[in-house]
C-alpha cells in the first residue's frame, strides 16, 4: 500500500503501551506514531517513545471520560501530516493481520464512497470509519476505532465538550484506571458515544441538528421523540459512518483481553 497512515494513540497509559507504540510503527503502511496522554500518568516512565503529547485533563471530564477523549484526540490528530489518520486507545493492540486488511479495504471504500456535504459550510467529506455502529441507540457509532480521511477524522473530533459529569466508580482496571460511569442514568444522561454521532451528523443533517439542539428530548433512553432520532440515524449512519468488520484486538482492561462478545447483540460491523 503506497497510501500511508498516521496512528494518534489516546488516552492514559497502560503497561503494554509503550510495546503497541513499536508495534504500530513496525507495520508497513503505518508513517507516524503519536501518543497523545496526560500529565502525571503513572506509568510515564515505562514510556520512550519520541512523539508524546503530555495534556492536561479537561475541568470536567465528562461521563465515559469523554471529554478527556476528545481532547486527547484533537491534540494527537493535529500532529497529523499523511492523507489518513486513525484513533485508537492506548489499551489496545490492533492485530496486524486485521489491520491490514481492513486499511486496505479501508482505502477502497472511501474511493468508492460518494462525497456528502456539509450543511452549515462550504465542502464535503467522506465517510469515516470506526470499529461498529450500534443499532439500538441513536447517533451511537463505537468510538475505541475511529479512521479515514486526516481531514475528515479532524472534523469529526471537532466538537465542544459534553457538559455532563459523572463520579468515577468502583469498577477498576489495572492498578490506576476506573471507569467513570458511577451513578448514570440514560434516561437523565447521554450515552457519551452519542454525543460524538449527534455532534457529527449534525454538520450534515439539519435535522440531526435539531436533535443536537434538544438532545434531552431525542436522544436519551425514553425520550419522548426517541423513535424520531432513531429514524433519522437510520437515514444518515450508513452515509457518514461506515463500519469495519468485528475487531480483532487485544484489550488490556478485560479479563480475557478480547472484545466483547456480547456487544454483538447491540452492534452491526462490515461483512463485506
Amino acid at each position: 500500500m503506497s497510501e500511508k497512515l498516521d496512528i494518534v494513540v489516546q488516552g492514559g497509559i497502560w503497561p503494554s503501551t509503550n510495546r503497541t507504540l513499536y508495534y504500530y510503527k513496525s507495520l508497513p503502511f503505518v508513517e507516524n506514531v503519536i501518543l497523545s496522554t496526560w500529565n502525571g500518568e503513572k506509568y510515564i516512565d515505562t514510556i520512550d517513545w519520541p512523539r508524546v503529547i503530555l495534556n492536561d485533563y479537561p475541568e470536567c471530564r465528562g461521563i465515559g471520560n469523554m471529554n478527556c477523549q476528545i481532547t486527547s484526540s484533537q491534540a494527537g490528530l493535529a500532529e497529523c501530516t499523511s492523507p489518513y489518520a486513525l484513533k485508537v486507545r492506548t489499551d489496545w493492540k490492533i492485530y496486524d493481520h486485521y489491520f491490514t486488511q481492513e486499511y486496505q479495504t479501508m482505502l477502497e471504500r472511501i474511493s468508492n464512497a460518494p462525497s456528502v456535504r456539509f450543511a452549515y459550510k462550504e465542502g464535503e467529506a467522506k465517510p469515516v470509519f470506526v470499529n461498529a455502529l450500534t443499532h439500538a441507540f441513536p447517533y451511537h457509532p463505537q468510538d475505541h476505532i475511529v479512521a479515514g480521511r486526516t481531514e475528515d477524522v479532524i472534523e469529526y473530533f471537532n466538537l465542544p465538550h459534553l457538559e455532563s459529569y459523572c463520579d468515577v466508580s468502583t469498577t477498576q482496571y489495572g492498578d490506576h484506571h476506573q471507569q467513570a460511569d458511577k451513578g448514570c442514568d440514560w434516561s437523565r444522561d447521554l450515552r457519551c458515544p452519542i454525543w460524538l454521532g449527534i455532534n457529527y451528523a449534525a454538520k450534515f443533517s439539519k435535522t440531526s441538528k435539531i436533535h443536537l439542539d434538544d438532545y434531552n428530548t431525542y436522544c436519551l433512553d425514553n425520550a419522548p421523540k426517541f423513535n424520531e432520532a432513531m429514524d433519522e440515524w437510520a437515514r444518515v449512519r450508513d452515509v457518514l459512518w461506515h463500519p469495519l468488520r468485528r475487531p480483532d484486538i487485544w484489550w488490556e482492561k478485560t479479563v480475557d483481553n478480547k472484545y466483547p462478545r456480547f456487544w454483538g447483540e447491540e452492534e452491526y460491523y462490515f461483512e463485506g
